[in-house]
């Protein structure tokens, strides 16, 4: 898993198989139709460092070469693939663009480090060539999805993605614990955290109260670990407020320094993976789930459902048949609400560096993606050997063992299955999980009463772009000294840290959305 949001759209990679053969005659065709071709199109490529069947590779597989033979060779266009490795993806990206060598289409989630290339004048405006050729796109995310989240100072510098399903996170819990010691799932956070106290003094797993880890937790550099139940805590506020303390300066919420307090107690009563900050990789995370130490952990919506063979479902299960993990959400404020935070219905943002000298070319490939029947290969493959067809709609992955490198494709547009509706959007993702009901069990918890992460601002952050990664560090540093320090320190850890950030950056980030709300969003 990754920290954070992952994406959930990797590669599919189908077996040499499929391609067949080809003749000495076409070979030479092919070999006359490549030296006529005289435009070349690179594209940035996610490298997931993984292993790849006999005959395939990151850059030439079933996705690259389908491309190739649909896109590439009728407009006489060679379609180059650009690898960036994902394990520290946004400054590989940084060293890319600042080579002067970009791919001619790159492409980010985060939206302040896209912000920070429109603003700098490092992106092409796409303007003119959406309009010209951008038909399909306007068909399939739609012309007001684009111009809302892609405009920036009145160019159209992103093409954005649409998301997938919303809720960001859930939280699970060790039912057959909960079973064994006769307790109810927990419906308020007193009873979850006198839940968490029992498992440690019960040890319902049977494997000494000295292993076992009542809220298993790693490297909060993202907030996913601790959002939903610190949503448990925050007071009304006003609109304005709610739009300055948005995503990266939450810690001025009201009620976010309670809950960051209930944070260290608990942490103190040792019912927190007690070295959680140095689990950058998260593999301490997953080896105490999967060996059945930890009682609960927060995890993106729904990762531990994966069908892969080293999810954390399928091996908690392999190593102990009885093991059951179900989500919940305890955190219920003081309305009686269990608010939960999404995502907005926004994916990557794709963008087109000012270097490149093809924009056209990278339009017309977008806009070919688009085509229903494109985005449909791309993601789901071929019939009977990666989806399942009910009613002439793909719903499912198959995931045989012959076809074990055959998940997900590379379809940039979309941070998800090409579906939009909502119901069919959840239909189709459970399908491809390893229990279809507890999926939807699990999406329907992680929507409750939900709000955004980052509330939409129609003007760009420049200050909150200038000091994203900076505040990141700054805001992962506040919280995990604050969960970790003596509970007599903790007034002084959090002040001193809340302090230096509002001196490095803070301030400017929050008069900034100050400023846009009140110019462009206040009724």
């Amino acid at each position: 898993m990754n920290k954070g949001l992952k994406p959930i759209c990797l590669l599919i990679f189908l077996m040499p198989f499929l391609w067949g053969c080809t003749s000495s005659d076409s070979n030479l065709s092919h070999s006359k139709e490549n030296r006529e071709i005289t435009k070349t199109l690179r594209i940035m490529i996610r490298d997931w460092d993984e292993e790849f069947p006999t005959g395939q590779t990151l850059t030439d597989n079933w996705t690259t070469r389908y491309s190739q033979k649909n896109f590439g060779d009728p407009n006489n266009i060679i379609l180059e693939y650009v690898p960036i490795e994902q394990s520290n993806y946004y400054d590989e990206l940084n060293i890319v663009m600042a080579s002067g060598n970009p791919p001619d289409i790159i492409f980010a989630n985060r939206r302040a480090f896209a912000i920070n290339y429109a603003v700098q004048g490092m992106l092409h405006d796409l303007t003119e060539y959406y309009n010209a050729t951008g038909e399909n796109l306007k068909t399939a995310l739609g012309d007001s999805h684009i111009r809302k989240f892609g405009m920036v100072h009145d160019e159209l510098n992103f093409i954005p993605a649409v998301g997938g399903t919303t809720p960001i996170a859930n939280n699970w819990i060790r039912k057959d614990w909960l079973d064994h010691l006769g307790l109810p799932v927990p419906t308020t956070v007193e009873q979850w955290y006198q839940t968490l106290k029992t498992f440690k003094e019960k040890d319902p797993g049977g494997i000494g109260t000295e292993n076992v880890i009542p809220w298993a937790m790693y490297d909060l550099t993202h907030p996913t670990q601790y959002e939903t139940f610190m949503a448990a805590f925050i007071e009304d506020m006003s609109e304005e407020d709610y739009y300055a303390y948005s995503y990266m300066n939450d810690f001025l919420k009201p009620g976010f320094e309670e809950g960051l307090y209930f944070l260290n107690k608990m942490y103190n009563e040792g019912l927190i993976s007690p070295e959680f900050a140095l689990d950058q990789d998260e593999k301490q995370f997953e080896k105490d789930i999967i060996s059945g130490n930890a009682g609960f952990f927060v995890t993106n919506a729904l990762d531990p459902l994966s069908t892969d063979s080293d999810s954390i479902y399928n091996v908690l299960k392999d190593n102990n048949q009885d093991a059951e993990i179900i989500p919940i959400n305890p955190f219920q404020n003081s309305k009686g609400q269990y608010p939960t935070p999404q995502y907005q219905p926004k994916g990557t943002h794709i963008m087109v560096p000012k270097v490149s000298d093809v924009p056209d070319l990278a339009m017309m490939y977008l806009n070919w993606m688009a085509e229903p029947e494109t985005s449909k290969k791309l993601y789901w493959g071929i019939e009977g050997l990666t989806y399942e067809a009910i009613d002439d709609f793909p719903v499912k992955l198959l995931t045989n063992k012959e076809n074990e490198h055959i998940v997900l494709r590379e379809l940039i547009l979309y941070d998800g299955p090409p579906v939009q509706d909502k119901k069919q959007l959840w239909n189709v993702v459970s399908m491809g999980k390893v229990d279809y009901d507890l999926s939807i069990k699990a999406l329907e918890i992680a929507s409750t009463n939900p709000f955004y992460r980052e509330p939409f601002f129609p003007e760009p952050l420049v200050k909150e772009a200038k000091y994203n990664t900076l505040m990141r560090d700054a805001i992962t540093k506040l919280v995990t000294n604050a969960i970790t320090c003596c509970p007599s320190d903790f007034q002084q850890v959090f002040e001193s840290g809340v302090a230096d950030i509002m001196k490095n950056g803070g301030s400017q980030i929050i008069d900034e959305k100050r400023e846009v709300y009140r110019e462009s969003i206040m009724k």
